[in-house]
């Protein structure tokens, strides 16, 4: 059983990766844009907290989360 929960574990932590790159690529592409600066401020934001998350999951990834017993 927790060889079945560490995989669904591994398998969530993949699809958030995945989440975070898009997302990480679609503000790349948008902070390219002629935008105002007030709008780009505010992307700018949400890009840096973004690589953040991302970075935490990446070190999840690195170090899997104990399965939980039920």
């Amino acid at each position: 059983r927790s060889t079945v929960n560490q995989k669904t574990n591994e398998s969530v932590i993949r699809e958030c990766e995945r989440g975070e790159e898009t997302a990480l690529k679609n503000y790349t592409k948008a902070l390219e844009m002629n935008l105002p600066e007030n709008l780009k401020t505010l992307l700018q934001t949400q890009y840096q907290s973004i690589r953040h998350t991302h970075g935490r999951i990446k070190a999840m990834e690195d170090k899997p989360v104990p399965a939980k017993s039920v």
